[in-house]
């Protein structure tokens, strides 16, 4: 089905520590008693550890040791301080930012020959341009970043870099490659205690052997880092791991245990408020519903993680789900709800394609605005000549030039999404108009069979009868001949008597009318309406016309000789009025 949806988790970003519950308690109470540039190093370090969880508090942490580190000349402060900023800006996807801290802290340390400030800061700038997609780049800072924390003995800085070079290769389908530097991420945090650090390798090589389809292995990964996760108490990645199991079984169709898992998944993200991940919780479930043709219960799944999905207004999910619905009502031969909702995916691809292109020239005006603030500080601190303030009234004009073109741009994207809707439509209703011809057509086929079989039957019936006649027919003449030569001549008559009933009973008639009304329904209705006076008889006649037989065949059927077929045949010509050159049998077949 194309609704395969892999909800392995990628941790991207750099952390600094193990955020255990214990450890950031124990930040917490070091505020209380720590001051001067001890104060500030403990603000830094708490703010790197609940950058994940809660990214307002760690914002204003990080913002306020930076003023504390630039207001008493603290470069150690600051360049410390404006990595984590750019941890916190990456996570948020403010990747203009994050990049122009990034440089301010290398440039600061630099001056000040800080290694151990250039290794966080390569290793933040690799989880930058990995999460930008530029893998060259991002392995490039990540492998300088690896080198000086193993120079360093940073082992959680080592780590962080192992499992992101890791990630990587995997992405690029390195698959080797990210099962090399995984498993040595993982070796080197089991070594050194690493608890989290360690579940986070073990779910990441169970994304790895789900990926070569070794289902069984990667849920033995997934089980190991489960029990670390409740360990900690860390339940966003709990819920995640949960829900990661419930895929893999789900593959496995051990269908059970993959409901199991998804709704302890439910459960703890309905407790943290996680809205995102209890609509891809409802989603796995429809799907594994959808798989076990539980329509019903699909949809309702469905619709609850669809509205979810409508309120944090999460364009991707949204669009997984209704694809998911499109499908559902479109086996249900429900036209109208499958339109629906393959017009709702149209609307959130559209969307999305537009968010993206918003942010792009956001991120484009953020910079072009940077770069222009940057220029006119530069400026103010020395005397500016008329070349250079022409050279302003230049940038200026360009950037309204670049305002333009933008505007310009939405309209473009806004006239190719309102054309390529109605081009989704019109190819919907197209389809939808041949799933119903071919549906149309199977029925016909259907039908034209189901007709074919029954006058097949009715042909089985009437060469039963044939048999049946023509065995009575042999019976009679031999007792017939018997009752002349024989003393018991009277008794022999009687039975040559009794089987002359025999031939084509009442009750014979009766199926045989049964059997041909179900292969040519309406043919008795049709012969009566065509004359007046016709009989019984002539309606029996009229049916052995209809399925071909013979003169001698019909006679046989009758009990008469075929010269009284003959005639019954004419006197039938008359009522009917037929021309002389028409053909009766042709009539009847037509008829």
């Amino acid at each position: 089905m194309k609704y395969r949806i892999l909800l392995y988790f990628f941790l991207t970003y750099p952390a600094y520590g193990q955020n255990s519950q214990t450890q950031i308690d124990s930040l917490y109470s070091r505020l209380d008693t720590s001051t001067g540039n001890e104060l500030i190093l403990t603000q830094i370090q708490l703010a790197s550890q609940i950058m994940t969880i809660d990214q307002a508090e760690a914002r204003e942490l990080v913002e306020t040791a930076l003023a504390s580190s630039e207001a008493v000349d603290f470069t150690e402060g600051q360049i410390r301080s404006r990595i984590i900023l750019a941890g916190i800006e990456n996570y948020e996807r403010n990747t203009t930012k994050s990049e122009r801290l990034l440089k301010e802290a290398i440039t600061l340390a630099e001056a000040i020959d800080f290694q151990e400030g250039l290794a966080y800061a390569y290793s933040t700038m690799g989880s930058l341009e990995l999460r930008r997609g530029r893998y060259a780049e991002a392995v490039d800072n990540l492998f300088k970043g690896l080198e000086a924390a193993r120079t360093l003995k940073k082992t959680d800085m080592e780590v962080t870099n192992l499992l992101n070079i890791g990630l990587i290769k995997q992405r690029i389908s390195q698959l080797d490659e990210a099962e090399k530097y995984l498993s040595e991420g993982l070796s080197v945090s089991e070594a050194n205690g690493l608890d989290f650090r360690s579940a986070q390798f073990n779910v990441n090589l169970g994304v790895l052997e789900f990926t070569r389809n070794n289902i069984g292995k990667s849920i033995e990964y997934n089980k190991k880092a489960l029990e670390t996760f409740l360990s900690l108490q860390d339940k966003p990645n709990t819920a995640a791991c949960l829900q990661n199991l419930g895929f893999a079984n789900a593959a496995l169709s051990n269908r059970t245990e993959a409901f199991k898992y998804y709704d302890e998944s439910l459960l703890i993200r309905k407790s943290i408020g996680d809205q995102r991940g209890v609509a891809k919780v409802l989603l796995n479930k429809a799907l594994l519903e959808k798989k076990l043709n539980r329509s019903k219960q699909a949809i309702d799944l469905a619709n609850e993680s669809i509205a979810i999905a409508r309120e944090i207004t999460d364009h991707n999910l949204i669009q997984d789900v209704s694809r998911l619905l499109f499908s559902i009502y479109l086996e249900q031969d429900n036209p109208a709800k499958a339109l629906e909702f393959q017009l709702e995916y149209s609307r959130s691809k559209d969307s999305l394609t537009a968010s993206r292109n918003e942010a792009k020239i956001a991120q484009l005006t953020s910079q072009f605005e940077f770069d222009r603030q940057e220029k006119e500080l530069a400026m103010s601190r020395a005397d500016l000549s008329l070349a250079e303030r022409e050279s302003d009234l230049l940038r200026t004009r360009q950037f309204l030039l670049l305002i333009a073109v933008i505007f310009l741009m939405l309209i473009i994207v806004f006239l190719i999404r309102t054309n390529r809707h109605k081009l989704d439509k019109q190819k919907l209703e197209s389809k939808l108009a041949q799933e119903k011809t071919r549906v149309s057509e199977l029925q016909e086929e259907k039908l034209n069979q189901a007709l074919a079989m029954s006058r097949q039957e009715v042909s089985n019936y009437a060469n039963q009868l044939l048999s049946k006649n023509q065995i009575i027919e042999e019976m009679r003449a031999q007792l017939t001949e018997r009752s002349d030569k024989e003393e018991n001549g009277e008794a022999i008559q009687r039975l040559v008597e009794k089987l002359n009933t025999s031939i084509v009973s009442e009750a014979d008639w009766v199926a045989f009318k049964l059997y041909f009304e179900k292969a040519y329904p309406g043919f008795f209705a049709a012969f009566n309406e065509a004359a007046d006076g016709l009989t019984l008889t002539d309606e029996r006649l009229a049916a052995l016309l209809k399925i071909k037989l013979t003169n001698k065949e019909i006679a046989n059927i009758l009990g008469i000789s075929t010269d009284s077929v003959v005639r019954a045949k004419y006197r039938l010509r008359q009522k009917l009025d037929l021309e002389t050159n028409q053909d009766l049998e042709s009539y009847f077949t037509d008829l």
